[in-house]
């Protein structure tokens, strides 16, 4: 019997045993197949189109003019124009109003990784879940397999009178309670495996193996406020947005100042003018050609003002965004912070601890109930408390990894981690 035990309830403990996951191919699926990403990109290829109809001169015009009654001259009768403009802005704007466009369209690239990192990490959670219910199927179906040769045992010796009915019927409700909590993870692992499909933009019902492992990772063992700010600061994409998004309202402030300089434009004029009326007449007949140079006013001195004060106050509230996220990033770090140190305590307590002594009152309480020193009630309990131990050890290698994810998002590096302390 002890071999029994031993045997049924080693496999679940090895599962440490498997190589780590490797979720880079799974994030490549992510960006290439994911609506919300492949949407974040297409805006920054339009921003980025942006950019040379920003650096562009404004289009010519071109105009037609027809004389109702023609004008007669001493050279003749003009009967049509023909003229095109070209606009000039003020050396500068053009340069100006590229850069802010280049600047949107980093603030947009920022944001396509921010979506990507966002996808990730909501995939790593539910691959964590995932992986927790796996471990929780397997471990539940052991122990009721278990559970079930107990049965067996006890059915046994009830009927040649050696074990009363109650320990039989108590075994018996154990093994139902068992199996409705197997039942629940197997029914609770489906909407998790269509998450994680939906995700890799697979079909919702598609196959998705259960992990047998995590992916590695640790963090220091300790990481101060100072390396956590600037590792925040350095590879946060939403504040790789909000800096391009700074430096694009900083390119329209200066654009909008220069909108007080006057933009020029040239002109050609083509005139189509008739023979002379009397014959012999110098230039009859000789279309006139007029080059002309204009400049617009701007006289409104409050509209350009007003436009100088808005860019401005968009670059202020930017710059306090920056301030606000860094804050509430760094609140956030900490807080996961926490959720890792407590789950890896768990992990030690119930992993290092608690589990062995389970796994060692298990065989003992199994020695003594074959030699009839031991109840079957008691068999039970130890088998139950195994059971509770190594979920909540798995629960806890959860816990750890999607408060690792939460700690790389926030960093938003997924090595940044790791090299913290340089």
């Amino acid at each position: 019997m002890i071999a029994f035990f031993w045997c049924l309830l080693a496999p679940v403990w090895v599962a440490d045993d498997a190589p780590p996951a490797d979720l880079t191919a799974y994030f490549a699926e992510i960006r290439a197949n994911h609506p919300a990403y492949l949407a974040a990109e297409q805006r920054r290829l339009a921003a980025l189109a942006a950019v040379p109809t920003a650096r562009a001169l404004p289009d010519p015009k071109l105009s037609v003019g027809f004389f109702v009654e023609e004008v007669q001259t001493r050279v003749g009768p003009q009967k049509q124009r023909v003229g095109v403009r070209q606009g000039l802005p003020w050396p500068g704007k053009r340069t100006l109003a590229a850069a802010a466009a280049s600047a949107d369209a980093d603030a947009l690239a920022a944001q396509r990784e921010q979506v990507a990192r966002e996808l990730e990490r909501r995939f790593k959670q539910a691959y964590a879940e995932f992986y927790y219910l796996g471990r929780g199927i397997a471990i539940t179906a052991e122990h009721l397999a278990l559970l079930q040769e107990l049965e067996r045992v006890v059915t046994d010796r009830y009927e040649t009178s050696a074990a009363h009915y109650n320990d039989l019927i108590r075994i018996q409700v154990e093994i139902e309670k068992l199996s409705d909590r197997l039942q629940q993870q197997q029914d609770a692992a489906q909407p998790v495996r269509a998450t994680l499909n939906t995700l890799l933009g697979r079909p919702v019902d598609g196959a998705f193996a259960l992990p047998q492992a995590l992916p590695a990772g640790d963090l220091p063992a300790d990481l101060a406020p100072s390396d956590s700010r600037r590792l925040i600061q350095t590879h946060n994409p939403e504040l790789h947005a909000l800096a391009a998004m700074q430096q694009a309202g900083r390119e329209r402030l200066a654009l909008a100042d220069k909108q007080r300089l006057p933009d020029f434009n040239v002109g050609l004029d083509w005139i189509n003018t008739g023979e002379a009326v009397m014959p012999n007449v110098h230039g009859s007949g000789v279309d006139p050609v007029m080059l002309s140079v204009g400049v617009n006013l701007p006289v409104w001195g409050k509209k350009n003002r007003a436009a100088v004060a808005r860019a401005r106050h968009q670059v202020e509230a930017i710059e306090r965004q920056q301030v606000d996220v860094v804050s509430r990033r760094e609140a956030e770090l900490q807080r996961a912070l926490f959720r890792h140190r407590d789950a890896a305590r768990k992990m030690a307590l119930f992993g290092e601890r608690l589990v062995p002594k389970a796994r060692e009152s298990l065989e003992v309480i199994t020695s003594d109930f074959q030699t009839g020193a031991g109840s079957y009630l008691d068999l039970v309990q130890a088998e139950r408390d195994l059971l509770e131990f190594l979920l909540a050890f798995h629960e806890a290698e959860q816990l750890r990894y999607v408060a690792l994810a939460d700690i790389e998002f926030i960093l938003g590096d997924n090595t940044a981690a790791m090299t913290a302390k340089e």
